[in-house]
Protein backbone atom coordinates (compact mmCIF):
# COMPACT_ATOMS: atom_id res chain seq x y z
CA UNK A 1 0.00 0.00 0.00
CA UNK A 2 1.26 3.39 -0.98
CA UNK A 3 1.90 6.05 1.76
CA UNK A 4 0.31 9.47 1.38
CA UNK A 5 2.66 12.47 1.15
CA UNK A 6 0.64 14.19 3.94
CA UNK A 7 1.40 11.35 6.35
CA UNK A 8 5.13 11.61 5.62
CA UNK A 9 5.06 15.36 6.17
CA UNK A 10 3.22 14.91 9.49
CA UNK A 11 5.72 12.31 10.73
CA UNK A 12 8.62 14.56 9.81
CA UNK A 13 7.02 17.49 11.71
CA UNK A 14 6.62 15.36 14.86
CA UNK A 15 10.19 14.14 14.62
CA UNK A 16 11.60 17.64 14.30
CA UNK A 17 9.51 19.12 17.19
CA UNK A 18 9.55 16.34 19.74
CA UNK A 19 13.14 15.14 19.40
CA UNK A 20 14.68 18.25 21.07
CA UNK A 21 12.30 17.95 24.01
CA UNK A 22 13.24 14.35 24.40
CA UNK A 23 16.90 15.26 24.21
CA UNK A 24 16.40 17.99 26.81
CA UNK A 25 14.68 15.48 29.09
CA UNK A 26 17.57 13.11 28.73
CA UNK A 27 20.06 15.88 29.47
CA UNK A 28 18.12 16.90 32.58
CA UNK A 29 18.00 13.33 33.81
CA UNK A 30 21.73 12.93 33.28
CA UNK A 31 22.38 16.18 35.12
CA UNK A 32 20.28 14.94 38.07
CA UNK A 33 22.26 11.71 38.26
CA UNK A 34 25.80 12.84 37.45
CA UNK A 35 25.71 16.63 38.01
CA UNK A 36 25.96 19.39 35.43
CA UNK A 37 28.38 18.86 32.59
CA UNK A 38 31.78 20.48 33.06
CA UNK A 39 32.50 23.51 30.97
CA UNK A 40 35.53 23.31 28.78
CA UNK A 41 38.34 25.42 30.29
CA UNK A 42 39.90 28.01 28.03
CA UNK A 43 43.40 27.14 26.96
CA UNK A 44 46.00 29.27 28.85
CA UNK A 45 47.53 32.06 26.82
CA UNK A 46 51.04 31.24 25.73
CA UNK A 47 53.60 32.86 28.02
CA UNK A 48 55.52 35.62 26.30
CA UNK A 49 59.25 35.04 26.87
CA UNK A 50 61.29 37.76 28.54
CA UNK A 51 63.87 39.55 26.47
CA UNK A 52 67.34 38.19 27.37
CA UNK A 53 68.86 41.67 26.90
CA UNK A 54 66.48 43.47 29.28
CA UNK A 55 64.83 45.59 26.61
CA UNK A 56 61.28 45.33 28.04
CA UNK A 57 61.53 48.92 29.38
CA UNK A 58 63.19 52.13 28.15
CA UNK A 59 65.46 52.12 31.19
CA UNK A 60 66.56 48.56 30.48
CA UNK A 61 67.43 49.47 26.89
CA UNK A 62 69.53 52.54 27.78
CA UNK A 63 71.26 50.76 30.69
CA UNK A 64 71.98 47.69 28.59
CA UNK A 65 73.35 49.73 25.70
CA UNK A 66 75.71 51.77 27.93
CA UNK A 67 76.77 48.60 29.78
CA UNK A 68 77.69 46.99 26.47
CA UNK A 69 79.69 50.11 25.53
CA UNK A 70 81.53 49.89 28.83
CA UNK A 71 82.55 46.35 27.92
CA UNK A 72 83.50 47.48 24.38
CA UNK A 73 81.10 44.80 23.16
CA UNK A 74 79.76 46.58 20.09
CA UNK A 75 78.14 43.43 18.77
CA UNK A 76 75.94 43.32 21.85
CA UNK A 77 75.48 47.09 21.77
CA UNK A 78 74.11 46.87 18.21
CA UNK A 79 71.30 44.64 19.47
CA UNK A 80 69.80 47.72 21.18
CA UNK A 81 69.66 49.58 17.84
CA UNK A 82 66.91 49.29 15.28
CA UNK A 83 69.39 48.99 12.40
CA UNK A 84 66.91 47.75 9.81
CA UNK A 85 68.73 46.21 6.82
CA UNK A 86 72.25 47.15 7.95
CA UNK A 87 74.82 44.41 7.99
CA UNK A 88 76.38 43.11 11.16
CA UNK A 89 79.53 45.15 10.64
CA UNK A 90 77.56 48.30 9.81
CA UNK A 91 75.41 47.80 12.93
CA UNK A 92 78.51 47.56 15.11
CA UNK A 93 79.97 50.67 13.50
CA UNK A 94 76.69 52.47 14.14
CA UNK A 95 76.88 51.54 17.86
CA UNK A 96 80.48 52.72 18.06
CA UNK A 97 79.72 56.01 16.32
CA UNK A 98 76.69 56.56 18.54
CA UNK A 99 78.97 56.24 21.58
CA UNK A 100 81.20 58.97 20.12
CA UNK A 101 78.18 61.23 19.62
CA UNK A 102 76.84 60.53 23.11
CA UNK A 103 80.18 61.50 24.70
CA UNK A 104 79.44 65.15 23.87
CA UNK A 105 75.66 65.05 24.23
CA UNK A 106 73.13 65.66 26.97
CA UNK A 107 71.88 62.18 27.89
CA UNK A 108 69.31 61.52 30.60
CA UNK A 109 70.71 59.38 33.45
CA UNK A 110 69.47 55.83 32.99
CA UNK A 111 68.06 55.79 36.52
CA UNK A 112 65.68 58.62 35.59
CA UNK A 113 64.36 56.94 32.44
CA UNK A 114 60.96 55.27 32.67
CA UNK A 115 60.95 51.70 33.96
CA UNK A 116 57.40 51.11 32.71
CA UNK A 117 57.06 48.65 29.77
CA UNK A 118 54.73 51.20 28.13
CA UNK A 119 57.10 54.12 28.75
CA UNK A 120 56.16 57.57 29.98
CA UNK A 121 52.59 58.53 29.19
CA UNK A 122 52.78 62.26 29.98
CA UNK A 123 55.94 63.43 28.21
CA UNK A 124 54.19 64.87 25.14
CA UNK A 125 55.68 62.26 22.81
CA UNK A 126 53.68 59.76 20.75
CA UNK A 127 52.81 56.49 22.46
CA UNK A 128 55.65 54.00 22.30
CA UNK A 129 58.34 56.68 21.91
CA UNK A 130 60.90 57.76 24.56
CA UNK A 131 63.56 60.47 24.37
CA UNK A 132 66.97 59.69 25.91
CA UNK A 133 68.68 62.98 25.02
CA UNK A 134 69.86 65.18 22.16
CA UNK A 135 72.83 64.40 19.91
CA UNK A 136 74.81 67.37 18.62
CA UNK A 137 77.62 67.81 16.12
CA UNK A 138 78.42 71.46 15.42
CA UNK A 139 75.21 72.98 14.02
CA UNK A 140 73.55 69.59 13.45
CA UNK A 141 71.28 68.12 16.14
CA UNK A 142 69.08 65.03 16.42
CA UNK A 143 66.94 63.53 19.18
CA UNK A 144 68.10 60.25 20.65
CA UNK A 145 64.81 58.34 20.55
CA UNK A 146 63.73 54.83 21.49
CA UNK A 147 60.64 53.10 20.12
CA UNK A 148 58.65 50.09 21.26
CA UNK A 149 58.81 47.35 18.64
CA UNK A 150 56.93 44.05 18.32
CA UNK A 151 59.00 40.86 18.05
CA UNK A 152 58.17 37.67 16.18
CA UNK A 153 57.45 35.78 19.43
CA UNK A 154 54.74 38.30 20.45
CA UNK A 155 56.87 40.26 22.91
CA UNK A 156 57.61 43.98 22.78
CA UNK A 157 61.05 45.50 23.23
CA UNK A 158 62.44 49.02 23.25
CA UNK A 159 65.17 49.83 20.74
CA UNK A 160 66.98 53.00 19.74
CA UNK A 161 64.85 54.12 16.81
CA UNK A 162 65.74 53.65 13.17
CA UNK A 163 65.31 57.41 12.63
CA UNK A 164 68.07 58.07 15.14
CA UNK A 165 70.29 55.39 13.59
CA UNK A 166 69.85 57.01 10.16
CA UNK A 167 71.05 60.35 11.59
CA UNK A 168 74.31 58.88 12.93
CA UNK A 169 76.31 59.11 9.63
CA UNK A 170 75.13 62.67 9.03
CA UNK A 171 76.16 63.75 12.52
CA UNK A 172 79.48 61.92 12.34
CA UNK A 173 80.46 63.90 9.22
CA UNK A 174 80.14 67.08 11.31
CA UNK A 175 81.69 65.58 14.45
CA UNK A 176 85.16 66.61 15.55
CA UNK A 177 87.43 65.08 18.17
CA UNK A 178 86.48 66.04 21.72
CA UNK A 179 88.53 68.63 23.58
CA UNK A 180 89.49 66.08 26.24
CA UNK A 181 90.76 63.51 23.72
CA UNK A 182 92.81 66.20 22.01
CA UNK A 183 94.72 67.30 25.11
CA UNK A 184 95.18 63.92 26.80
CA UNK A 185 98.36 61.98 25.94
CA UNK A 186 98.01 58.53 24.38
CA UNK A 187 99.23 56.82 27.56
CA UNK A 188 96.09 58.10 29.36
CA UNK A 189 93.73 57.14 26.54
CA UNK A 190 94.83 53.59 25.88
CA UNK A 191 94.50 51.95 29.32
CA UNK A 192 90.84 51.62 30.20
CA UNK A 193 88.98 51.10 33.43
CA UNK A 194 85.42 49.73 33.06
CA UNK A 195 85.58 50.56 29.38
CA UNK A 196 86.56 54.22 29.98
CA UNK A 197 90.01 55.69 29.24
CA UNK A 198 91.95 56.24 32.45
CA UNK A 199 92.44 59.91 31.60
CA UNK A 200 88.67 60.45 31.54
CA UNK A 201 88.41 59.26 35.15
CA UNK A 202 91.15 61.69 36.16
CA UNK A 203 89.34 64.46 34.31
CA UNK A 204 86.08 63.63 36.13
CA UNK A 205 87.76 63.95 39.53
CA UNK A 206 89.35 67.25 38.51
CA UNK A 207 86.01 68.57 37.27
CA UNK A 208 84.40 67.66 40.60
CA UNK A 209 86.90 69.79 42.54
CA UNK A 210 86.83 72.65 40.04
CA UNK A 211 83.01 72.72 39.91
CA UNK A 212 82.71 72.89 43.70
CA UNK A 213 85.37 75.60 44.06
CA UNK A 214 83.75 77.74 41.36
CA UNK A 215 80.26 77.29 42.80
CA UNK A 216 81.54 78.11 46.30
CA UNK A 217 83.15 81.33 45.05
CA UNK A 218 79.96 82.33 43.22
CA UNK A 219 77.68 81.64 46.18
CA UNK A 220 80.10 83.22 48.64
CA UNK A 221 80.26 86.39 46.55
CA UNK A 222 76.47 86.59 46.34
CA UNK A 223 76.21 86.07 50.11
CA UNK A 224 78.68 88.90 50.78
CA UNK A 225 76.70 91.19 48.46
CA UNK A 226 73.47 90.26 50.24
CA UNK A 227 74.99 91.05 53.64
CA UNK A 228 76.37 94.31 52.30
CA UNK A 229 72.90 95.36 51.14
CA UNK A 230 71.58 94.77 54.66
CA UNK A 231 74.56 96.27 56.51
CA UNK A 232 72.53 99.15 57.95
CA UNK A 233 69.68 96.96 59.07
CA UNK A 234 69.08 94.48 61.83
CA UNK A 235 70.78 91.28 60.66
CA UNK A 236 69.70 89.15 63.60
CA UNK A 237 67.63 86.84 61.41
CA UNK A 238 68.95 87.76 57.93
CA UNK A 239 72.49 86.54 58.55
CA UNK A 240 71.16 83.21 59.67
CA UNK A 241 68.82 83.11 56.67
CA UNK A 242 71.70 83.76 54.26
CA UNK A 243 73.89 81.17 55.99
CA UNK A 244 71.18 78.57 55.47
CA UNK A 245 71.45 78.99 51.70
CA UNK A 246 75.23 79.02 51.26
CA UNK A 247 76.21 75.34 51.52
CA UNK A 248 73.09 73.77 49.88
CA UNK A 249 73.13 76.20 46.94
CA UNK A 250 76.89 75.71 46.48
CA UNK A 251 76.39 71.92 46.39
CA UNK A 252 73.50 72.12 43.94
CA UNK A 253 75.28 74.59 41.66
CA UNK A 254 78.43 72.45 41.68
CA UNK A 255 76.40 69.47 40.42
CA UNK A 256 75.15 71.44 37.43
CA UNK A 257 78.59 72.90 36.71
CA UNK A 258 80.10 69.42 36.86
CA UNK A 259 77.48 67.90 34.53
CA UNK A 260 77.71 70.72 31.98
CA UNK A 261 81.51 70.83 31.99
CA UNK A 262 81.83 67.04 31.63
CA UNK A 263 79.62 67.22 28.51
CA UNK A 264 81.51 70.15 27.04
CA UNK A 265 84.94 68.55 27.38
CA UNK A 266 83.65 65.25 25.97
CA UNK A 267 83.93 62.86 28.94
CA UNK A 268 82.86 59.32 28.06
CA UNK A 269 79.13 58.67 28.36
CA UNK A 270 79.95 55.47 30.26
CA UNK A 271 81.85 57.38 32.95
CA UNK A 272 79.14 60.03 33.12
CA UNK A 273 76.46 57.40 33.62
CA UNK A 274 78.51 55.84 36.43
CA UNK A 275 78.77 59.29 38.06
CA UNK A 276 75.09 60.09 37.44
CA UNK A 277 74.02 58.20 40.56
CA UNK A 278 76.36 60.31 42.68
CA UNK A 279 75.32 63.60 41.08
CA UNK A 280 71.63 62.81 41.53
CA UNK A 281 72.13 61.91 45.19
CA UNK A 282 74.19 65.06 45.84
CA UNK A 283 71.57 67.22 44.11
CA UNK A 284 68.75 65.78 46.23
CA UNK A 285 70.86 65.98 49.39
CA UNK A 286 71.57 69.67 48.72
CA UNK A 287 67.84 70.36 48.37
CA UNK A 288 67.14 68.32 51.51
CA UNK A 289 69.86 70.20 53.40
CA UNK A 290 68.37 73.52 52.30
CA UNK A 291 64.90 72.58 53.56
CA UNK A 292 66.44 71.21 56.78
CA UNK A 293 68.26 74.49 57.44
CA UNK A 294 65.21 76.57 56.53
CA UNK A 295 63.16 74.60 59.07
CA UNK A 296 65.74 75.57 61.71
CA UNK A 297 65.72 79.22 60.63
CA UNK A 298 61.93 79.44 60.62
CA UNK A 299 61.70 77.70 64.00
CA UNK A 300 64.33 79.91 65.64
CA UNK A 301 62.81 83.07 64.17
CA UNK A 302 59.40 82.01 65.45
CA UNK A 303 60.83 81.33 68.89
CA UNK A 304 62.43 84.78 69.04
CA UNK A 305 59.17 86.46 68.04
CA UNK A 306 57.23 84.44 70.61
CA UNK A 307 59.70 85.40 73.35
CA UNK A 308 59.51 89.08 72.41
CA UNK A 309 55.72 88.95 72.43
CA UNK A 310 55.68 87.05 75.73
CA UNK A 311 53.97 83.96 74.30
CA UNK A 312 56.19 81.49 76.11
CA UNK A 313 53.57 78.75 76.05
CA UNK A 314 53.94 78.29 72.29
CA UNK A 315 57.70 77.63 72.47
CA UNK A 316 57.21 73.94 73.19
CA UNK A 317 54.89 73.67 70.19
CA UNK A 318 57.50 75.22 67.90
CA UNK A 319 60.16 72.86 69.28
CA UNK A 320 57.92 69.82 68.75
CA UNK A 321 56.82 70.67 65.22
CA UNK A 322 60.41 71.52 64.29
CA UNK A 323 61.49 67.98 65.08
CA UNK A 324 58.35 66.45 63.56
CA UNK A 325 58.82 68.37 60.30
CA UNK A 326 62.43 67.23 60.12
CA UNK A 327 61.45 63.61 60.70
CA UNK A 328 58.72 63.64 58.03
CA UNK A 329 60.88 65.49 55.53
CA UNK A 330 63.81 63.13 56.10
CA UNK A 331 61.59 60.13 55.32
CA UNK A 332 60.32 61.81 52.13
CA UNK A 333 63.86 62.78 51.07
CA UNK A 334 65.11 59.20 51.51
CA UNK A 335 62.31 57.74 49.39
CA UNK A 336 62.69 60.39 46.67
CA UNK A 337 66.47 59.94 46.53
CA UNK A 338 66.23 56.16 46.28
CA UNK A 339 63.58 56.45 43.59
CA UNK A 340 65.64 58.94 41.58
CA UNK A 341 68.63 56.60 41.38
CA UNK A 342 66.49 53.75 40.09
CA UNK A 343 65.69 51.85 43.28
CA UNK A 344 62.07 50.72 43.31
CA UNK A 345 60.47 52.02 46.50
CA UNK A 346 56.90 51.08 45.65
CA UNK A 347 57.39 47.61 47.12
CA UNK A 348 58.73 49.18 50.30
CA UNK A 349 55.80 51.58 50.51
CA UNK A 350 53.37 48.71 49.98
CA UNK A 351 55.12 46.72 52.69
CA UNK A 352 54.87 49.72 55.00
CA UNK A 353 51.17 49.99 54.24
CA UNK A 354 50.54 46.30 54.94
CA UNK A 355 52.82 46.25 57.93
CA UNK A 356 51.31 49.46 59.23
CA UNK A 357 48.25 47.60 60.48
CA UNK A 358 50.33 45.02 62.27
CA UNK A 359 52.56 47.77 63.61
CA UNK A 360 49.53 49.70 64.85
CA UNK A 361 48.46 46.71 66.97
CA UNK A 362 51.97 46.03 68.19
CA UNK A 363 52.81 49.65 68.92
CA UNK A 364 49.66 50.84 70.64
CA UNK A 365 51.65 52.41 73.47
CA UNK A 366 53.87 54.26 70.99
CA UNK A 367 50.83 55.65 69.18
CA UNK A 368 49.29 56.54 72.53
CA UNK A 369 52.47 58.41 73.46
CA UNK A 370 52.49 60.27 70.14
CA UNK A 371 48.88 61.33 70.63
CA UNK A 372 49.80 62.31 74.17
CA UNK A 373 52.60 64.48 72.73
CA UNK A 374 50.12 66.31 70.52
CA UNK A 375 47.81 66.84 73.49
CA UNK A 376 50.67 68.21 75.59
CA UNK A 377 51.69 70.57 72.78
CA UNK A 378 48.22 71.94 72.09
CA UNK A 379 46.94 71.96 75.67
CA UNK A 380 50.27 73.38 76.91
CA UNK A 381 50.06 72.39 80.58
CA UNK A 382 53.85 72.75 80.65
CA UNK A 383 56.60 74.11 78.45
CA UNK A 384 60.35 73.59 78.33
CA UNK A 385 61.99 75.28 81.31
CA UNK A 386 58.91 75.14 83.56
CA UNK A 387 59.28 73.91 87.11
CA UNK A 388 56.36 71.61 87.83
CA UNK A 389 55.14 68.59 89.72
CA UNK A 390 53.85 65.62 87.73
CA UNK A 391 52.27 63.08 90.01
CA UNK A 392 54.89 62.63 92.74
CA UNK A 393 57.77 63.90 90.59
CA UNK A 394 58.90 67.52 90.85
CA UNK A 395 61.47 69.11 88.57
CA UNK A 396 62.17 71.26 85.51
CA UNK A 397 60.91 70.27 82.06
CA UNK A 398 63.98 69.73 79.85
CA UNK A 399 62.42 68.33 76.69
CA UNK A 400 59.03 67.44 75.20
CA UNK A 401 59.64 64.80 72.55
CA UNK A 402 57.47 62.81 70.18
CA UNK A 403 57.39 59.85 72.57
CA UNK A 404 58.25 61.14 76.02
CA UNK A 405 58.90 64.15 78.24
CA UNK A 406 62.10 64.50 80.28
CA UNK A 407 62.16 66.13 83.72
CA UNK A 408 65.29 67.22 85.60
CA UNK A 409 64.66 66.74 89.32
CA UNK A 410 66.08 68.77 92.19
CA UNK A 411 68.57 65.93 92.76
CA UNK A 412 69.72 66.54 89.13
CA UNK A 413 68.50 63.15 87.98
CA UNK A 414 66.70 62.89 84.64
CA UNK A 415 63.29 61.21 84.62
CA UNK A 416 61.62 60.21 81.35
CA UNK A 417 57.83 59.91 81.35
CA UNK A 418 55.95 58.53 78.29
CA UNK A 419 53.67 61.24 76.97
CA UNK A 420 50.64 58.94 77.16
CA UNK A 421 51.18 58.68 80.93
CA UNK A 422 52.29 62.30 81.23
CA UNK A 423 49.10 63.71 79.70
CA UNK A 424 47.00 61.56 82.07
CA UNK A 425 48.84 62.72 85.22
CA UNK A 426 47.83 65.49 87.62
CA UNK A 427 50.23 68.30 86.66
CA UNK A 428 51.01 71.19 88.99
CA UNK A 429 52.91 73.90 87.13
CA UNK A 430 54.73 76.29 89.45
CA UNK A 431 56.07 78.36 86.55
CA UNK A 432 52.61 79.72 85.74
CA UNK A 433 52.21 81.30 89.16
CA UNK A 434 51.88 85.07 89.13
CA UNK A 435 52.42 85.21 92.93
CA UNK A 436 54.11 83.06 95.57
CA UNK A 437 52.56 82.47 98.98
CA UNK A 438 54.52 83.23 102.14
CA UNK A 439 53.11 81.39 105.13
CA UNK A 440 54.55 80.73 108.55
CA UNK A 441 53.52 80.33 112.20
CA UNK A 442 55.51 82.11 114.88
CA UNK A 443 55.78 80.18 118.14
CA UNK A 444 56.52 82.79 120.85
CA UNK A 445 57.16 82.44 124.57
CA UNK A 446 54.11 81.64 126.58
CA UNK A 447 54.80 84.58 128.92
CA UNK A 448 54.65 87.12 126.07
CA UNK A 449 52.39 89.98 127.17
CA UNK A 450 49.37 91.24 125.25
CA UNK A 451 51.20 94.49 124.42
CA UNK A 452 54.15 92.55 123.05
CA UNK A 453 51.78 90.58 120.80
CA UNK A 454 50.00 93.81 119.74
CA UNK A 455 53.39 95.36 118.95
CA UNK A 456 54.39 92.39 116.81
CA UNK A 457 51.06 92.23 114.95
CA UNK A 458 51.16 95.96 114.13
CA UNK A 459 54.83 96.00 113.13
CA UNK A 460 54.75 92.85 111.03
CA UNK A 461 51.63 94.06 109.22
CA UNK A 462 53.30 97.43 108.62
CA UNK A 463 56.34 95.57 107.30
CA UNK A 464 54.23 93.57 104.84
CA UNK A 465 52.24 96.61 103.69
CA UNK A 466 55.42 98.65 103.16
CA UNK A 467 57.35 95.93 101.30
CA UNK A 468 57.40 96.67 97.53
CA UNK A 469 57.22 92.97 96.63
CA UNK A 470 54.17 92.09 98.74
CA UNK A 471 50.55 92.19 97.57
CA UNK A 472 48.98 94.35 100.29
CA UNK A 473 45.54 92.78 99.83
CA UNK A 474 46.91 89.38 100.84
CA UNK A 475 49.02 90.50 103.82
CA UNK A 476 47.66 89.29 107.14
CA UNK A 477 48.96 88.65 110.67
CA UNK A 478 46.72 87.02 113.29
CA UNK A 479 47.03 85.91 116.89
CA UNK A 480 45.63 82.37 116.69
CA UNK A 481 46.01 81.01 120.25
CA UNK A 482 48.23 79.07 122.67
CA UNK A 483 49.61 75.64 123.31
CA UNK A 484 51.13 74.21 126.46
CA UNK A 485 54.46 75.92 125.76
CA UNK A 486 53.90 78.64 123.10
CA UNK A 487 51.83 81.53 121.87
CA UNK A 488 51.16 81.54 118.10
CA UNK A 489 50.98 84.22 115.44
CA UNK A 490 50.02 83.24 111.86
CA UNK A 491 51.58 85.23 108.98
CA UNK A 492 50.26 85.08 105.40
CA UNK A 493 51.19 87.14 102.32
CA UNK A 494 51.78 86.81 98.58
CA UNK A 495 55.02 87.85 96.89
CA UNK A 496 54.38 89.49 93.50
CA UNK A 497 56.85 87.70 91.21
CA UNK A 498 56.98 84.89 88.66
CA UNK A 499 60.49 83.84 89.61
CA UNK A 500 60.99 81.19 92.26
CA UNK A 501 64.49 82.50 92.97
CA UNK A 502 63.20 86.02 93.58
CA UNK A 503 60.47 84.64 95.81
CA UNK A 504 63.04 82.85 97.95
CA UNK A 505 65.04 86.08 98.28
CA UNK A 506 61.99 88.16 99.27
CA UNK A 507 60.81 85.57 101.78
CA UNK A 508 64.26 85.48 103.32
CA UNK A 509 64.26 89.28 103.63
CA UNK A 510 60.83 89.26 105.32
CA UNK A 511 61.77 86.52 107.78
CA UNK A 512 64.98 88.32 108.80
CA UNK A 513 63.08 91.55 109.36
CA UNK A 514 60.49 89.67 111.45
CA UNK A 515 63.32 88.30 113.61
CA UNK A 516 64.45 91.87 114.23
CA UNK A 517 60.90 92.80 115.24
CA UNK A 518 60.66 89.83 117.62
CA UNK A 519 63.85 91.04 119.30
CA UNK A 520 62.43 94.59 119.53
CA UNK A 521 59.30 93.24 121.19
CA UNK A 522 61.28 91.78 124.07
CA UNK A 523 60.07 88.20 123.57
CA UNK A 524 61.66 85.20 121.87
CA UNK A 525 60.64 82.24 119.78
CA UNK A 526 60.19 78.77 121.21
CA UNK A 527 59.34 75.32 119.98
CA UNK A 528 55.95 73.73 120.65
CA UNK A 529 57.41 70.83 122.61
CA UNK A 530 60.14 72.59 124.66
CA UNK A 531 59.49 74.73 127.78
CA UNK A 532 60.67 78.27 127.17
CA UNK A 533 62.42 78.28 130.53
CA UNK A 534 65.14 75.98 129.18
CA UNK A 535 66.46 78.59 126.76
CA UNK A 536 64.87 81.88 127.91
CA UNK A 537 67.38 84.78 127.90
CA UNK A 538 68.02 86.65 131.16
CA UNK A 539 65.24 89.06 132.16
CA UNK A 540 67.63 92.06 132.23
CA UNK A 541 68.36 91.42 128.50
CA UNK A 542 64.75 91.57 127.38
CA UNK A 543 63.20 94.02 129.83
CA UNK A 544 64.21 97.20 127.95
CA UNK A 545 62.73 95.89 124.71
CA UNK A 546 59.54 94.78 126.47
CA UNK A 547 59.12 98.16 128.12
CA UNK A 548 59.71 99.96 124.81
CA UNK A 549 57.08 97.86 123.06
CA UNK A 550 54.59 98.49 125.87
CA UNK A 551 55.24 102.23 125.69
CA UNK A 552 54.62 102.34 121.91
CA UNK A 553 51.31 100.53 122.27
CA UNK A 554 50.28 102.88 125.11
CA UNK A 555 50.98 105.91 122.93
CA UNK A 556 48.91 104.46 120.06
CA UNK A 557 46.01 103.85 122.43
CA UNK A 558 46.17 107.36 123.81
CA UNK A 559 46.18 108.83 120.30
CA UNK A 560 43.48 106.42 119.12
CA UNK A 561 45.74 105.19 116.31
CA UNK A 562 46.16 101.54 117.27
CA UNK A 563 45.47 99.73 113.94
CA UNK A 564 43.77 96.71 115.45
CA UNK A 565 41.88 94.65 114.56
CA UNK A 566 42.74 96.05 111.11
CA UNK A 567 44.57 98.88 109.37
CA UNK A 568 42.72 101.73 107.71
CA UNK A 569 42.85 101.75 103.90
CA UNK A 570 44.44 105.20 103.96
CA UNK A 571 47.18 103.94 106.27
CA UNK A 572 47.86 100.98 104.01
CA UNK A 573 48.15 103.28 100.98
CA UNK A 574 50.49 105.50 102.98
CA UNK A 575 52.74 102.53 103.81
CA UNK A 576 52.89 101.07 100.29
CA UNK A 577 56.41 100.79 98.81
CA UNK A 578 58.00 102.77 101.65
CA UNK A 579 60.34 99.95 102.64
CA UNK A 580 63.78 99.75 101.07
CA UNK A 581 64.24 96.56 99.10
CA UNK A 582 66.92 95.33 98.72
CA UNK A 583 67.65 96.43 102.28
CA UNK A 584 70.02 99.30 103.00
CA UNK A 585 73.60 98.24 103.57
CA UNK A 586 73.43 95.39 101.07
CA UNK A 587 75.51 95.29 97.87
CA UNK A 588 72.28 94.85 95.88
CA UNK A 589 70.90 98.09 97.34
CA UNK A 590 74.10 99.91 96.40
CA UNK A 591 74.04 98.56 92.85
CA UNK A 592 70.38 99.56 92.51
CA UNK A 593 71.11 103.13 93.59
CA UNK A 594 74.04 103.38 91.20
Amino acid sequence: MKKSPLIGFFLAFLLLNFQPAHAQSATAAAAALFGPPKKEEAAPAPEIPKDPFGRETPRGTLSGFISALGQSDYEKASIYLDTGNLSKTQSQDAAKNLQTLMNGAWIVPASMVSDDPLGKQDDGLPEGVEKFGTLKAKEKTADLLATREAMDDGSFVWMISSDTVKQIPVLMRNMSESWLDRILPDRLLEPKLWGVPFGHWIAMLGLVGAAYMLSWLIVRGLAICARHCWKNKDLTGKKHFIDAFELPVAMYLSVWLFVISSIQVGVSIVARQYFSHITIVVAWLSLALLVWKLIDVIAETSQKKLILSGKYGALSGVHFFRRTAKFIFSAIAIFVTLSSIGIDVTAGLAALGIGGLALAFGAQKTIENFIGSIMVIFDQPVRIGDYCKVGDIAGTIEDIGMRSTRIRTLDRTLITIPNGDFSAQRIENYAHRDQFRVYTRLALRLDATADQLRFLIVEIRSLLYAHPKIDTKSANVKFIGWSEYSTFLEITAYVVTRSNDEFMEVREDIFLRIMDLIQESGTTQTTPATPYAQFAPPAEATTPFRDSAREKIREMKEKGSLPLPKFDAAKIDQLKNTLDYPPKGSSSYKAKKE
